[in-house]
């Protein structure tokens, strides 16, 4: 047998050779500024691996950690929205300590789910 690694299987993610352990969080917010979507969590970074979203008007829609913008602005109108598709690597992280907000540029309803896990 040989000493090779293995491949990865779909849908996994790993800090190093640790597995990573997904979690989820939906997304159901509609006012105006920052919306928290995952509390931050002491000494960890919150690194986002897949997540959706729709909004049912005219939004513009950024992710942040706490407050400091980590994507550039998805510009939605109404039954719009945005996929990001399984990532191991991740879309988006929050500095350690911080939570992943959700920032909206008008009071719209926005819905969709978030797949995330905690990092060093």
């Amino acid at each position: 047998m040989s000493d090779a690694a293995q491949s990865p299987q779909i849908g996994s993610a790993f800090q190093g050779q640790t597995p990573l352990a997904p979690k989820y969080a939906a997304i159901a917010v509609s006012s105006s500024g920052d919306n928290t979507i995952v509390s931050a969590v002491s000494g960890k970074k919150l690194l986002v691996l897949q997540y959706n979203y729709m909004a049912n008007g005219t939004v513009n829609v950024k992710w942040r950690s706490n407050t400091t913008d980590q994507t550039g602005l998805a510009y939605l109108v109404a039954n719009t929205g945005k996929v990001a598709p399984w990532s191991p690597i991740g879309w988006v992280k929050t500095a350690s300590g911080e939570a992943l907000v959700l920032n909206l540029s008008a009071n719209v309803a926005v819905g969709g789910e978030v797949c995330y896990a905690e990092v060093d």
